[in-house]
């Protein structure tokens, strides 16, 4: 933002000087040098040279958690996941309604992460849980070939700790001594042989599988514990992650 190396830092830093309650408004004129920050009471422009010392007074107050807040939080999740996407050019809306944030990828498309009013408080104990140094849940997405699962981790990357990985690899995490919380698995020709050395491993036979894609309904069989048909809704994919993380496998 701004030349900052840093999305996370930056929107922590701003959300530290919102305390205002009510709709907070964030866009980013980074052609111009300056982001403009808005809430009920007041509208912020603040350039560079400005964002940079929040960041720093920020950053002397890391440890002073109280101080941070939810709006903090929140903004701060959402920079994460901007930073992971390489986003540019981010316009951010926060409300009791929802969190709607706009930017454009590494590839110059226009995107959108949206999160639902329902879908903020789990958003805020992840974010809260980030800043008390817990670790993320950790999601792996394996995927039918190169960045074939970039936008499904686009939309998790706020809430969870998320790693994508060719379908073959499937024998490797298998074997691992730390497997992730949570697999979800696109639907493709390799993904029935995949399922089957999950659920063989010692170690990944107990973690949840998600089957996403057109059709799958075998995929019970084979060991997958929900599937999602595609077009996949971004709050209906992190409900179902969410659901057999609480519940874990029957």
């Amino acid at each position: 933002m701004l030349g900052l190396t840093s999305y996370q830092e930056a929107l922590r830093g701003v959300g530290r000087i919102v305390h205002e309650p009510g709709e907070v408004r964030i866009v980013e004129h980074a052609a111009d040098g300056w982001v403009e920050v808005t809430t009920p009471a007041r509208t912020l422009h603040v350039d560079a040279a400005q964002l940079e010392d929040i960041v720093v007074g920020s950053l002397a107050q890391r440890g002073e958690h109280r101080a941070a807040g939810d709006t903090s939080d929140l903004l701060r999740a959402v920079g994460l996941a901007l930073d992971e996407v390489q986003a540019l050019g981010v316009c951010i809306a926060l409300s009791s309604r929802g969190l709607n944030v706009s930017y454009t990828d590494r590839a110059g498309r226009p995107r959108e992460l949206n999160y639902a009013a329902e879908e903020l408080d789990a958003l805020r104990r992840s974010a809260a849980a980030r800043r008390n140094g817990q670790p993320l849940r950790r999601i792996l997405i394996l995927q039918e070939g190169p960045n074939t699962a970039a936008d499904l981790a686009e939309l998790l990357v706020a809430e969870f700790a998320v790693q994508a990985l060719p379908m073959p690899y499937a024998r490797a995490i298998a074997a691992t001594s730390e497997p992730p919380d949570l697999i979800v698995a696109q639907l493709c020709g390799g993904t029935a042989e995949a399922l089957k050395t999950l659920r063989a491993g010692t170690r990944t036979a107990q973690v949840p599988i998600l089957a996403v894609g057109a059709g799958g309904a075998d995929m019970f069989a084979l060991g997958a514990d929900d599937v999602l048909q595609e077009p996949v809704q971004p709050a209906q994919l992190r409900a179902r992650i969410r659901t057999l993380l609480l519940r874990g496998r029957f």
